[in-house]
């Protein structure tokens, strides 16, 4: 379990604890140099939390518990010791801390200290590794800089304006026997890497291919902000409505454009596959008998000391009030995506009111004629006949009027409405990652915690018994080596779930220029519109502006 790295320590291995408080280390050193179990060892998790720090109530999510609700990356107070994997690295003012004290199994990974030294006669006793520790602990600790240029770099990687590769069409024809289904036909618009492209540059996908892709990748990636599916079907009356369907289309056409915008996603195996194996995906499962790999991406993977390094408390804070305010934020994005789709009905409404005025300005000329006859009135023959062909100026505009406006509608339910929509999905995505952290980033630290002090305590009691079994006193070294290298593989892994998280909320931060995005076109269509329309009643306030108003004699 001994890794080392560049610099020759122990990545792996566990090191001191340096605290002016007490170093509640549930391994405490006796007098004899035996170790001894700290009879309230500060190590404590809820069912959803991974929280080794001075325990209060509440279930933590990524950090200590806090008092006050649910926390996701709350980070203990700065003059605690260290026990959680979402705090910060331990306090180390304290140079008079007792050097021959083993140190928490809280956090390893930040420490130079060996997990469990196999010599029995060291039971207790620090190894090797803990005296050659570098003297300066705050040495490898990176700066605010360096955190700035991790996440910079990380921005970098990830651009959701850019253009959309991949284009969905729906297939008219329907296939199946008993029950139709849709194809949907998928065309590339640039090449992928490392892929042989079908020769038409296009793959025909149905809705439940769709469904298993993202099935996979919740299994590979399930702490990436994979983008949701559009619902396959709602009430059975309505499964055929031309409505729904143009929306689920555009909710696949989000789906997949917004996964290969991901710059980890895009390069999964899977989907390449999905995007130009050209036979039917189903027949291609089958093939395979479904032997694909599942297993999520941290799977012998190992956290980097940099990484560790780079953390820093404010993180906490920023991913907390994310955390905490996405859901506010999805119903004001969704308040504001209706009230732009009331605008592109008030414009529907517009052009109806319109076409109805055509109409009724059309029956006004012929009663016009009828009620003012020329007979009665002279006069009438030249002032009826200037309303009449004023009337039909007015018809005429309102004519063009409904072209302007049908303009409009074209370019908020093909341009505007789908930009808010996106950075909605993109919200839901983000939502739903801090969701399934909450459900599948547990971990049982307090059991094997626990279990490793029960058994300590019986080795403690076998010494200095001539009758104690050798064979027992080695299972019980096996057995706490075991649940201590588990310990630190289970922390190894909230590790690297924290830096996907902090990955993926980095790549979050470029999403702020949809926002920007969004809201110019906005200002920029109702100011085309406005225009265009003021233009045109100039016009014709200038055309009908000899439109008798009495009776010139």
């Amino acid at each position: 379990m001994s890794i080392p790295d560049p610099n020759g320590h122990d990545v792996w291995a566990s090191g001191t604890e340096n605290n002016v408080n007490n170093n509640h280390s549930p391994w405490t050193k006796a007098n004899q140099g035996i170790v001894q179990v700290d009879p309230e060892p500060v190590i404590s998790s809820g069912v959803n939390s991974l929280s080794l720090g001075n325990g209060s109530s509440g279930n933590s999510l990524f950090g200590n518990d806090t008092n006050t609700g649910t926390s996701i990356f709350a980070e203990p107070n700065s003059e605690t010791v260290e026990q959680s994997v979402w705090g910060e690295p331990v306090s180390r003012n304290d140079a008079t801390a007792d050097k021959g004290q083993l140190p928490t199994i809280s956090d390893p990974l930040t420490r130079s200290l060996n997990i469990f030294n196999d010599d029995e006669r060291n039971i207790g006793s620090s190894s090797s590794a803990f005296n050659n520790e570098n003297s300066n602990p705050t040495e490898s600790t990176s700066t605010n800089e360096d955190l700035s240029e991790w996440i910079k770099e990380t921005r970098k990687l990830y651009n959701p304006l850019v253009a959309d590769i991949v284009s969905i069409e729906e297939i008219p024809e329907r296939e199946g026997l008993l029950f139709k289904h849709i194809n949907y036909k998928l065309t590339l618009s640039a090449d992928l890497p490392n892929t042989e492209t079908s020769q038409s540059n296009n793959v025909i996908r149905r809705y439940s291919d769709f469904d298993w892709l993202q099935e996979v990748l919740l299994k590979r990636y399930p702490f990436r902000m994979i983008p949701e599916l559009p619902p396959k079907k709602i009430r059975t009356s309505q499964n055929l409505d031309p409505t729904f369907l143009k929306k689920r289309q555009h909710g696949l056409y989000n789906f997949i454009n917004l996964i290969m915008k991901h710059p980890i996603l895009k390069e999964d195996d899977l989907v390449l596959t999905f995007l130009t194996v050209p036979t039917d995906l189903s027949t291609w499962r089958k093939q395979l008998n479904n032997r694909f790999d599942t297993v999520d991406e941290f799977q012998h993977k190992k956290i980097t000391k940099e990484f560790i390094n780079l953390w820093k408390p404010q993180l906490s804070v920023h991913l907390n009030s994310a955390a905490g305010t996405i859901d506010a934020s999805i119903e004001t994005w969704n308040k504001i995506n209706i009230i732009i789709q009331r605008s592109q009905r008030r414009l529907q409404q517009k052009i109806h009111e319109n076409s109805i005025m055509n109409n009724l300005l059309k029956d006004l000329q012929g009663e016009t004629a009828i009620m003012y006859p020329i007979d009665i009135d002279e006069d009438n023959n030249k002032t009826v006949l200037d309303i009449n062909n004023n009337l039909s100026i007015i018809n005429q505009h309102l004519l063009d009027l409904n072209k302007l406006n049908d303009d409009g509608i074209s370019k908020l339910s093909q341009e505007l409405i789908p930009k808010f929509g996106l950075y909605i999905d993109i919200l839901i995505s983000l939502k739903n990652m801090f969701e399934r952290y909450r459900i599948m980033a547990t971990n049982n630290i307090p059991q094997l915690q626990r279990h490793i002090e029960i058994d300590m305590e019986r080795l403690e009691g076998m010494k200095g018994k001539p009758d104690s079994s050798g064979v027992e006193y080695d299972r019980l070294r096996l057995s706490i080596k075991k649940d201590r290298a588990s310990i630190v593989q289970q922390l190894n892994r909230s590790w690297l779930i924290r830096q996907c998280i902090l990955y993926e909320f980095s790549l979050f931060q470029e999403t702020q220029f949809l926002i920007s995005n969004a809201f110019r076109d906005w200002v920029r269509l109702n100011s085309t519109s406005t225009e265009l329309n003021m233009n045109a009643l100039e016009k014709l306030t200038n055309l009908i502006d000899t439109m008798p108003v009495s009776n010139s004699l």
